[in-house]
């Protein structure tokens, strides 16, 4: 199979130099995407062998899905609510038949990493548009080498996993002036979460303020979605998520508000500018280039940084809806100081794109949070260690879930929870008449695996030891 014309007639038709060269890209770009694919299924899965993934929100997502398949629409027991009492994610119903066939964490682990990686194909061509195959190429491997990239893969699974691949093709289609297939992309985007429509009501103002239609029709409707995005905004805040949850949006309690404006700079702002500067400096500042672009991540950028501290991390997975914003940025960016220095630099493009490609890969190495590299600085300054390893202990807690029977209901830590999904109860702090009570000791003191502050207090008096070694516990409910 030709994979050059393959990807050219999902993309655009290609030149007969294109013809010559692409298909050395296009491979080279295949092979990066599947080697990127295998390693991190491979680090995604063994941090969940290793007991280092976690209820929140490994677990979460996948008692979803087992509870939909068996009759509880996307029900999660911590919570004691639908899934979409916490986040509007209709895009979550797409997934229910691939874990009806492969019904285990790693299917929704490899699955996301697949979709963060082949967000690199679209993203290819965005760059070959611009800045030819090679220019394309370049972009898409810093962005395999990304450390928000690799933040965002190995926090778990979450529905914004489906973020970059739609949004990088829905702007490629954009920036090509095919109006209708960018608006299809970004209908379907907008079910992945309720946020979604911020980054998506300014993609049609950019769409509309740069005349990027070719009829009426779809200058129309264009101007349709400029009401149908606070509209949908609106119902999932207001309808759709209070329907499920009797309290409400539920992560109102983040947003850090308390001084205005000023709590979007001034509350932790040490944070926030190694945060930003995580983000910006594998691109060698290059989004700043094209402020007209980088600014369509504006009201997003704000919403993660008016929130707590665990947001703006690198570390986890809310950087992925302006990953395809920020990158495209760094594009046009570098296609503008191309275009007015080139006739003084002739090789200006060239030298820009080794210098990005160098730091890109880089920052990778350095700064990455993954167990890739043995040089990444990221763990000096952050306590969530990533030390994957399976040993005797990691036997001894699977040896101990061998003894929890899956129809029964189990209070456990958040770690030890995403090993315990498939079943209707399980929480991260005691109920009275839970009939399993688990934990380890050796993580007890680590808050983001732990959750779990009643081991103190439950009653032991009614409950039986059934398992205790390397400070690993099991008890059960006492048969009355």
């Amino acid at each position: 199979m030709d994979l050059n014309n393959f990807f050219a007639k999902m993309f655009g038709e290609i030149t007969e130099f294109e013809e010559k060269t692409g298909k050395v890209t296009s491979y080279l770009l295949l092979i990066a995407v599947s080697a990127y694919t295998i390693v991190f299924s491979y680090i995604t899965c063994l941090r969940h062998w290793s007991f280092y993934s976690a209820h929140l929100d490994l677990g979460a997502f996948e008692q979803a899905f087992w509870t939909t398949l068996h009759g509880m629409f996307f029900y999660d027991s911590m919570h004691g609510m639908s899934h979409f009492g916490i986040h509007n994610s209709p895009i979550l119903v797409t997934f229910l038949p691939i874990y009806y066939l492969f019904p285990h964490s790693e299917t929704l682990l490899i699955a996301k990493t697949i979709l963060l990686a082949f967000a690199a194909i679209p993203l290819y061509y965005i760059g070959k548009h611009y800045l030819g195959g090679g220019g394309g190429l370049t972009i898409s491997l810093v962005y395999l080498s990304y450390p928000a990239l690799h933040g965002v893969n190995i926090f778990d699974f979450h529905e914004v996993a489906f973020v970059p691949i739609i949004l990088f093709s829905a702007i490629y289609f954009l920036l090509t002036e095919r109006t209708k297939y960018f608006i299809v992309l970004s209908l379907l985007c907008l079910l992945v979460k309720e946020d979604i429509p911020l980054v998506l009501f300014m993609l049609s103002l950019f769409a509309l303020y740069t005349k990027r239609y070719q009829s009426s029709l779809e200058k129309y409707v264009l101007y349709g979605t400029l009401i149908l995005y606070p509209l949908w905004l609106y119902l999932s805040l207001a309808v759709i998520i209070p329907y499920f949850s009797p309290d409400g949006y539920i992560h109102t309690e983040r947003y850090v508000l308390d001084d205005g404006i000023a709590s979007l700079i001034f509350p932790n702002i040490e944070l926030k500018i190694i945060y930003l500067a995580l983000l910006f400096a594998p691109l060698l500042l290059t989004p700043f280039l094209a402020p007209e672009f980088l600014i369509l991540a504006g009201p997003t950028f704000a919403e993660i940084l008016f929130q707590s501290p665990i947001v703006y991390r690198i570390t986890t997975h809310y950087s992925a809806i302006f990953i395809p914003i920020i990158f495209t940025a760094s594009i046009l960016g570098i296609h503008r100081v191309v275009l007015n220095y080139s006739s003084c630099y002739p090789n200006m493009k060239r030298n820009f794109l080794c210098l990005l490609l160098i730091t890109g890969v880089v920052s990778g190495l350095f700064c990455t949070p993954a167990p890739i590299s043995p040089f990444t600085l990221y763990h000096t300054f952050s306590d969530n260690k990533a030390e994957w390893i399976l040993n005797e202990h990691t036997q001894l807690l699977e040896e101990a879930l061998t003894l929890i029977p899956a129809d029964a209901s189990v209070a456990t830590q958040n770690n030890l929870a995403a090993h315990l999904s498939k079943r209707m109860e399980l929480y991260l702090s005691y109920r009275p008449g839970v009939e399993y009570i688990f934990f380890d000791e050796t993580t007890l003191h680590e808050k983001w695996l732990n959750y779990f502050d009643t081991f103190e207090s439950f009653p032991r008096e009614e409950y039986d030891l059934i398992f205790s070694n390397d400070g690993i516990w099991l008890f059960k409910l006492r048969e009355a």
